[in-house]
């Protein structure tokens, strides 16, 4: 517990663990804040939705997590759709929402929001947008 809570608080956020009868329960770090913690159960409930096949062994001979990059990159995309969706970023993108005021309102920690609204190219379709309506003319 005290390697978790005080010397590699964040080592670990979360995994699933697989049940004999073929479901899964999630492990998660109760240590990390609220919105950190929506965000790991977001991302293990993804794999489960993407039936990603699980993998008995958390760690290898080197003790290092082993992953497939590709299920991880998978459940991240789709748990950050799931806690801010795109449509959602881009309307709060083009007015202009800070990063902060973003991650109070979907409940997710401000990296969380940031990654977000740039992963989805929300903020960069709206500085076109508003410069497009700039240099015709338009306002906002």
């Amino acid at each position: 517990m005290e390697h978790f809570a005080v010397s590699r608080p964040d080592v670990f956020s979360g995994a699933l663990v697989p049940c004999v009868d073929g479901s899964v329960f999630i492990v998660e770090n109760d240590l990390h804040a609220p919105e950190r913690r929506v965000s790991t159960a977001s991302h293990e409930i993804s794999h489960v939705v993407l039936e990603h096949p699980f993998s008995a062994t958390l760690t290898d001979a080197g003790r290092c997590r082993v992953m497939n990059k590709d299920h991880e990159d998978e459940a991240a995309e789709l748990s950050g759709e799931l806690l801010l969706p795109t449509e959602a970023a881009l309307r709060l993108a083009y007015d202009n929402v800070s990063d902060a005021s973003v991650a109070t309102r979907f409940g997710v920690s401000v990296s969380f929001a940031r990654w977000r609204m740039n992963a989805t190219g929300a903020r960069k379709i709206a500085r076109r947008a508003h410069a497009k309506r700039s240099r015709n003319g338009r306002t906002s």
